[in-house]
């Protein structure tokens, strides 16, 4: 799939119009600072084809995608259990940013042609997953989680660990952020 020139800049737009609103404009600057613009409005959100999400854009437009599942999920919680919407689209704004500095493009054409892998590992850096250099990304331009937050922006990092707490015990908004990247990688994934 790819999306036109236009779609990427709007998502873009957008994402810093979110960011703006949750984190200020001066750590907004400071976040894009340590990801340049095009390579953030490019970044791909996976890597291989068979996601449905491994192509120039797709980064962006699918946090915008799992920040309004995320909104949609919480509004079905009684009143009582719903966390604060800012929260949701703070998380879902920066859970995946460190994407657009751990994905290139991969130079293996049999790769990219019989397996469909369109992005491999930039590896460069500390092996950090992407929850946790989404992190170190948004603290570095000064954002701060809370407890709750934080938790949330390290969730996808613990899908496939068995991490049972994370799913039976976690906080309302872990819950709401994982489900909203669920549904997207459900609905988003190439049939065989």
């Amino acid at each position: 799939m790819e999306i036109s020139t236009e779609l990427k800049v709007s998502n873009y737009s957008k994402f810093k119009h979110y960011l703006k609103n949750l984190i200020t404009e001066e750590k907004t600057n400071a976040l894009l600072n340590c990801v340049p613009e095009d390579t953030l409005m490019n970044a791909s959100f996976a890597m291989n084809e068979n996601t449905g999400l491994a192509y120039d854009g797709s980064l962006i437009k699918t946090c915008l995608d799992i920040a309004q599942y995320a909104v949609k999920i919480n509004e079905l919680l009684p009143e009582d259990n719903q966390v604060e919407k800012s929260s949701i689209y703070k998380v879902a704004m920066l859970q995946h940013i460190a994407k657009a500095t751990m994905y290139v493009k991969n130079d293996n054409d049999w790769e990219v042609k019989n397996r469909g892998i369109r992005y491999k590992f930039n590896n460069s850096g500390a092996t950090l997953r992407c929850g946790e250099r989404s992190i170190l990304l948004a603290m570095t331009a000064g954002v701060l989680f809370t407890e709750e937050e934080f938790e949330a922006m390290r969730v996808i990092d613990k899908v496939n660990e068995g991490d049972d707490a994370v799913r039976w015990y976690g906080t309302t908004l872990s819950m709401v952020i994982r489900q909203a990247n669920e549904i997207i990688n459900n609905i988003n994934k190439v049939s065989e």
